[in-house]
This record gives C-alpha cells, structure tokens and sequence, in this order.
C-alpha cells in the first residue's frame, strides 16, 4: 500500500524533514513523539530502569 503524502516533505520523517529545512518541530509534533516513546517504553517495561543502568541496544525505540 502506498503511503500518502499530504505536504511538500512526502514519506520523510517529520522531524527528518524540520531538521534539513533547519527549522523546530512544532509542540504537537514533539508531543506525539513523547507519547509514543513513553507507550514504548510502559510496554517493554523499561520505565522504571535507569538511565545509567540501561544499556543502550535494549532501550532503543524502533523507527518505523
């Protein structure tokens, strides 16, 4: 299936995209992106681990 485009930035990452057009992703955007990491992490039971006790191959977040 084809993923629709729906602005000039077409299947790139938004914040990809806000990074070459060096600009700073909006509130929304960075919003949306907290509350999928912390979903991630409620459901990898990784939240209660500390950040200097964490390797960083078992904590990384897929991109899609």
């Amino acid at each position: 299936m084809a993923e629709a485009k729906s602005s000039s930035k077409g299947a790139s990452d938004a914040l990809e995209w806000l990074a070459k057009q060096a600009g700073f992703p909006p509130l929304l955007i960075l919003r949306r992106y907290l509350k999928l990491a912390i979903e991630f992490s409620i459901a990898n039971e990784i939240m209660a681990v500390l950040l200097a006790d964490a390797p960083a191959e078992s904590c990384a977040i897929p991109v899609r």
